[in-house]
C-alpha cells in the first residue's frame, strides 16, 4: 500500500519560493527608489548650481554697472552718470541675500560667498568714497583714489571668487551626474538580475506545481480504485446478507404456519402438555420472524432496494395490529398494552415502516417491563405528529441512552425475564424514521421506565417547485 498523499511539503516549498520572489521584487523596488532619490538629489543640485551661477553673474554685472557709473561721474561730474551706480547699490543687497540662501547648505560655496561679500563691501566703500569726494569738489583726491589701483584689484579678486564658485558648482554637477549614471547602471544590472532570478524562481515553481499535480492525480486514481473495490465489496456483502436473510425467512414461514395451527388445536382440546408448550412455540416463531424481518429490511435499505412509499396511515389500526401480535407475550408478564391513539389519527409514512417501528418499540417495552406493568402507545397531535411508546420498566442510565441508536451499541441486552436480543431493532427504527423525514428520541429514568418519541409528518409535504 503506498503512503498517504501529503502535499504540505510542496505547499511549503511553493510558499518559500513565492516569498523569495516577493523579496527579489522588493530589492528591485528599493533599487529603483534609490535611483529615483539620487536622480532627484542630482537634479536639485544642478538647479542649485545653475541658480548660483545666474545669481553670481547678476552680482558681478551689478558691481560692474556701479563701477561704470562711478567712473562716468568722476570724469564728467554729471549726476545722471550716477544712476547705474545707485541702481546697483540698491539691488546688490537682495542679490547677495540670494547668494547666501542658495549656498547655505553647501559649506564650500558658503565660504566663497562670504569672501565675495567682503570684496563687494570693500569695492562699494571705495566707490562711495570717490563719489563723496567728487561731490565735495575734491576731484583730484577722488581721481587719486581711483588711480591707486585698489579698486581694480578688489574687482579682480571678487571676479576670481565668483569664478571659483562657478567651478565648484560645475564640479558638483559633474559628480552628481556621474552618481546618477552609476545608480542607473546599477538599477539596470539589478533589473536584469531580477528578471533572470524571477524566471528561475517561476520555473522552479511551475516544476513543483506540475510535480505536485502528478502526485495528486496518481493518488486520486489510487483512491478511486480503492473506493470502487470497497464499494463492490460492500455491495456484495449487503446483497449476500439480503439473500441469506430472505431465504431464512422463507424457511421460517412453514414453522410459523404449523406452530400457529398447533397452538389453535391445543386450545381447542389438546393435552395439558400440548397446551403448555404450543403457544410459546408459536410466539417464539413470531419473534424470530420479526428479527429476520428487521434484518431483511435493514439489508434492503443498505443496498438501496427498498424505497419508501409514504401515504396517510391510520395510526390506531397499526397500534392494534402490533398489540394483537404481542398479546400472548404481554400476557406471560401480565402486562397491559394500552392503545391510547384516537380514531382518525393519521401519519404520513410508509405503512410497513410504521408497523416495523411499532413492533420494535412495543417489543422492547414488553421486554424490559416488570410483571404486572403497563405499556401505553399514545399520540400527540400537530405538525409534526408524535407517537409515544411508554413503559414502566427498568429504564436505562444516561450513558446507555446516549448510545442507544448507534451501531456500536449492538449486542445482547437481556430483558427482565432473560429475553434475548441483539439491539438491531432500534437501529433500524432510527434509520427508518430519519429517512421518513422524522426524528426519534428517548427519555428514561433508571427504575421508573422509558418513553420513546417518534415524530413523523402528519400530512403530505408540499410538492417541490422549481
Amino acid at each position: 500500500m503506498p503512503p498517504a498523499y501529503d502535499d504540505l511539503p510542496h505547499r511549503r516549498r511553493f510558499l518559500a519560493l513565492l516569498a523569495l520572489l516577493l523579496l527579489v521584487q522588493l530589492v528591485d523596488v528599493a533599487a529603483a527608489w534609490g535611483t529615483h532619490a539620487a536622480q532627484r538629489a542630482t537634479l536639485a543640485r544642478v538647479r542649485q548650481a545653475r541658480d548660483l551661477d545666474q545669481v553670481s553673474d547678476r552680482a558681478m554685472s551689478a558691481l560692474k554697472d556701479a563701477e561704470s557709473g562711478q567712473r562716468g561721474y568722476l570724469l564728467t561730474g554729471r549726476p545722471e552718470y550716477l544712476e547705474p551706480y545707485r541702481t546697483a547699490v540698491r539691488d546688490l543687497p537682495g542679490i547677495r541675500a540670494e547668494l547666501h540662501a542658495l549656498a547655505a547648505d553647501v559649506p564650500d560655496a558658503a565660504a566663497r560667498v562670504e569672501r565675495f561679500d567682503r570684496h563687494v563691501d570693500t569695492k562699494l566703500a571705495e566707490m562711495a568714497e570717490t563719489v563723496r569726494l567728487r561731490e565735495a569738489g575734491r576731484t583730484a583726491e577722488a581721481m587719486a583714489l581711483v588711480q591707486s589701483d585698489a579698486g581694480r584689484k578688489t574687482m579682480g579678486e571678487a571676479r576670481d571668487v565668483l569664478a571659483d564658485l562657478q567651478r565648484l558648482e560645475n564640479e558638483a554637477i559633474v559628480r552628481g551626474r556621474e552618481d546618477a549614471d552609476g545608480w542607473e547602471a546599477a538599477v539596470r544590472a539589478t533589473v536584469a538580475a531580477t528578471l533572470v532570478l524571477d524566471a528561475a524562481i517561476l520555473g522552479v515553481m511551475v516544476w513543483l506545481w506540475r510535480k505536485a499535480d502528478r502526485m495528486r492525480r496518481r493518488y486520486a486514481d489510487e483512491l478511486l480504485d480503492r473506493y470502487r473495490t470497497l464499494g463492490a465489496a460492500l455491495s456484495d456483502r449487503d446483497r449476500l446478507l439480503s439473500v441469506v436473510s430472505h431465504d431464512l425467512r422463507g424457511l421460517l414461514t412453514p414453522v410459523l404456519g404449523y406452530s400457529e395451527l398447533l397452538a389453535v388445536e391445543a386450545e381447542r382440546g389438546g393435552s395439558p402438555l400440548m397446551k403448555q408448550y404450543a403457544r410459546p412455540i408459536a410466539t417464539g416463531a413470531v419473534r424470530m420472524n420479526d428479527l429476520l424481518t428487521n434484518l431483511v429490511d435493514w439489508a434492503k435499505q443498505a443496498v438501496g432496494a427498498s424505497p419508501l412509499r409514504p401515504a396517510p396511515v391510520p395510526v390506531r389500526d397499526a397500534v392494534r395490529q402490533v398489540a394483537d401480535l404481542y398479546a400472548d407475550t404481554a400476557a406471560v408478564k401480565r402486562l397491559k398494552v394500552v392503545n391510547g391513539v384516537g380514531e382518525g389519527v393519521t401519519a404520513f409514512v410508509d405503512p410497513p415502516v410504521l408497523l416495523a417501528v411499532l413492533r420494535n418499540l412495543v417489543a422492547n417495552a414488553i421486554k424490559y417491563s416488570r410483571d404486572g406493568g403497563t405499556v401505553e402507545v399514545s399520540a400527540r397531535h400537530g405538525e409534526p405528529f408524535a407517537l409515544l411508546v411508554r413503559d414502566e420498566g427498568v429504564g436505562m442510565p444516561g450513558d446507555v441512552r446516549d448510545r442507544l441508536f448507534t451501531p456500536d451499541r449492538l449486542g445482547p441486552v437481556p430483558g427482565t425475564r432473560g429475553e434475548k436480543g441483539v439491539g438491531l431493532g432500534l437501529f433500524v427504527c432510527q434509520d427508518y424514521v430519519t429517512r421518513s423525514g422524522g426524528r426519534i428520541s428517548v427519555e428514561s429514568t433508571p427504575g421508573r421506565g422509558t418513553t420513546f418519541f417518534v415524530e413523523l409528518p402528519a400530512v403530505a409535504p408540499p410538492p417541490a417547485t422549481g
